[in-house]
């Protein structure tokens, strides 16, 4: 387990760590919001291939 240690403070030396935690934090930002992105396509795709498949399903409100 130390030679891990001694490779992570080697890895870390002049590195700035509040630099790496935002710029780690913006990527899973950005991650996070491209998923819900792709998760509303899937909806939306899904929805309009039931729509064409079963067009009974849909009520027509007067």
């Amino acid at each position: 387990m130390e030679e891990f240690d001694s490779e992570i403070e080697r890895k870390l030396q002049g590195t700035d760590i509040v630099k790496a935690v935002h710029k780690a934090k913006l990527r899973s930002t950005r991650l996070l919001e491209e998923q819900g992105i792709s998760t509303l396509a899937l909806i939306l795709s899904k929805t309009l291939v039931d729509m064409i498949e079963h067009p009974e399903k849909m009520e027509i409100v007067d």
